[in-house]
């Protein structure tokens, strides 16, 4: 097995990986759509294999499929790597002058992680209350 996808071919659907491990089918799709399996399942999954005959899925396998390849060919987790920040609204602007495509992308400044304190977004959230106010 070389990738997440060849775990889920496994199974006949994505329906039966999903009564074989007690899971609606939406949360499998989405993992399959994802190309990836929270650990926290990977217990019932590995069970759920073995039941079906398939011992070669591993707590070990699993973990491989689901490390990263850095840029030196070693691999390691997303938890490893260093934390990528958010851009501010005025980098979030494409060339073309239009806001980068995104959930909500334009309030990407206002993350908690962007605040030194929690005075800091107490005060913020004063001001713009302050500013709804006069609105």
């Amino acid at each position: 097995m070389q990738t997440v996808s060849d775990i889920f071919a496994l199974w006949r659907s994505d329906a039966d990986l999903g009564r074989d491990i007690g899971l609606p089918y939406p949360t499998v799709a989405a993992w399959k759509q994802r190309g990836s399996i929270p650990a926290a399942y990977w217990r019932d999954l590995i069970r759920a294999a073995h039941r079906r005959g398939h011992v070669n899925v591993t707590a070990d396998l699993l973990a491989e499929l689901h490390a990263r390849k850095r840029l030196d060919g070693s691999l390691g987790f997303a938890e490893d790597e260093p934390a990528k920040l958010m851009p501010t609204p005025q980098e979030a602007v494409s060339p073309s002058g239009l806001q980068s495509p995104g959930h909500f992308s334009r309030w990407g400044h206002l993350r908690r992680a962007h605040f030194a304190s929690m005075e800091e977004i107490n005060s913020h959230v004063y001001a713009l209350r302050e500013e709804w106010g006069r609105r």
